[in-house]
């Protein structure tokens, strides 16, 4: 398959990854406050529809990317994507721990708490995406 496309697949999926990402904890935090139903069918949605699927074609996706250009991985600026990509996936994993719970009330999160998630999470996506266009070296 051509690199470019291959290249504009993983970047669409990573930014629908990453814009699921920001808003899970924005839903998490009117859940937090409201306490109604309809908030977990939404939390459900977004990690089972939207953020699971993404994130396994952006997982496969950069794979082939890297298959095709293997001398990609000399570069240190690969490595600290590859190092934030882990931490965001360790959010990632907590999230879905939230949803799987089932019982968001009960786990007693601060107020600001997932609001301080989004913008940590809008960060690492920043960095990623100066990494990515930039390439320092």
């Amino acid at each position: 398959m051509d690199y470019m496309f291959l290249k504009l697949l993983h970047t669409f999926f990573a930014t629908v990854w990453m814009g699921g990402m920001v808003v899970l904890p924005i839903v998490f935090h009117m859940h937090n406050n409201n306490r109604e139903r309809v908030f977990r069918d939404i939390e459900k949605v977004i990690i089972y529809r939207i953020l699971i699927p993404s994130f396994v074609f952006f997982g496969i996706i950069g794979a082939l990317l890297v298959a095709q250009n293997v001398s990609v991985m000399r570069s240190d600026w690969f490595y600290l994507k590859i190092f934030i990509l882990l931490f965001l996936l360790s959010i990632f994993a907590h999230f879905i721990a939230i949803v799987h719970a089932n019982r968001i009330e009960e786990l007693g999160y601060g107020k600001n708490f997932f609001i301080n998630y989004a913008v940590l999470i809008g960060m690492c996506f920043f960095a990623i995406n100066y990494l990515t266009v930039y390439k320092p070296d």
